[in-house]
């Protein structure tokens, strides 16, 4: 079709110096030059081409993945994904490569087979035969026919030996900080921990996702030190109890005190009498002998109007105003001695509280935050 174009869509993200990078290129045919400053992300882009052509099942090295290198320092993660669209709107490529630290991924297959000629390929296939000219190489070589490898060759090797002499001056001074700053600790080479900070393993660590860190090394060996200092017999702060109480008896003083009950019929005059004395006269009635008539106190015999005075009390005593006010009492009793226990427990967690809040101010510096 007249006018249409090839679309060539890229995407990285994460991928070693680029972040994120989306990219939609319109020609005329698949001969792209690519052009970018040293560093900008060109060889990281060659090298997941190269994956693509991968013959040999890639390994774990140490939990470290040979495509941990191509991620992004800091992340954990990348993606790259690459699409051709033909000129008639077909897909003709279309493949995506996720990348994750410490794990080996799984390589689409491609439509196209991409030969990719870096500096892997020049490590891999012609210094194996020590950069001989005409050796049987493997592949396929770009470019000229006689490539001179000999300048490449000798800056390698003085790239190769500045990198050890850097390395083994990096393992010099991070040992003496270890030495001067950490290992003069007490005790500090019993922990099991220790062994990061060995040069090997804070070397790896550079691989590895960073650590927030809150406090600096000084203030850490003043944690270290309150941790240290800890009684051998330092008291146990005591369980905070389970707090018993009567529910049932609550949820039923709750449910009566929102029933409605019927006053008594006597005088408003005589019940505010008994009120007074209650108790007295329920235990009157109850030790009064129906039979003799005689008083329980004084033992005299009742007269009449004693008498009718009695079935008053009787009457009231049955009444249920009177049982209500009775069993309203009890309630009240009920509930002092519910205040009484939640008060203790309240100076008790108190206390309790006082003593965390001791303990982890001289010793628990790790808790300082909880409240």
């Amino acid at each position: 079709m007249a006018g249409e174009k090839i679309k060539t869509n890229i995407q990285c993200q994460n991928i070693a110096p680029i972040e994120n990078l989306t990219r939609l290129i319109s020609s005329n045919s698949l001969k792209i030059g690519v052009f970018a400053n040293n560093g900008s992300g060109k060889t990281f882009i060659s090298r997941l081409f190269r994956l693509t052509e991968n013959t040999n099942e890639l390994q774990l090295e140490n939990e470290i993945s040979p495509t941990d290198k191509l991620i992004t320092i800091g992340k954990s993660n990348s993606n790259f994904s690459f699409s051709i669209i033909d000129k008639k709107g077909i897909t003709q490529e279309d493949f995506k490569i996720e990348l994750k630290k410490g794990v080996i991924p799984n390589l689409p297959k491609t439509k196209y087979t991409y030969h990719t000629f870096n500096q892997d390929y020049v490590e891999e296939n012609i210094s194996a035969l020590s950069y001989e000219k005409d050796s049987e190489i493997e592949g396929f070589i770009l470019g000229k026919i006689n490539i001179d490898l000999k300048e490449d060759e000798e800056k390698l090797s003085k790239i190769e030996k500045e990198g050890s002499e850097l390395n083994e001056q990096i393992k010099i001074e991070t040992e003496k900080y270890v030495e001067e700053k950490v290992s003069n600790i007490q005790n500090i080479k019993r922990l099991g921990d220790y062994k990061i900070l060995e040069f090997q393993n804070i070397f790896n660590g550079i691989q590895k996702e960073k650590y927030d860190i809150s406090k600096t090394f000084d203030e850490l060996i003043e944690d270290y030190n309150k941790i240290k200092s800890v009684p051998e017999n330092l008291d146990d702060i005591k369980q905070i109890e389970k707090l018993k109480l009567d529910f049932k008896l609550l949820n039923e003083i709750k449910e009566n005190c929102l029933k409605e009950y019927s006053l008594s019929e006597l005088a408003t005059e005589f019940k505010n009498k008994i009120k007074d004395k209650q108790l007295f006269v329920e235990t009157g009635i109850t030790l009064l002998d129906s039979e003799k008539k005689d008083c329980p106190f004084c033992e005299q015999s009742l007269e009449k109007d004693a008498l009718n005075l009695i079935d008053k009390y009787t009457t009231y005593l049955n009444d249920i105003e009177a049982n209500t006010i009775k069993l309203f009492k009890e309630y009240e009793s009920s509930l002092e001695k519910h205040i009484i226990t939640l008060t203790n427990i309240e100076i008790q967690n108190t206390k309790r509280i006082n003593e965390f809040n001791k303990y982890k101010t001289k010793y628990i510096p790790s808790s300082e935050e909880i409240e």
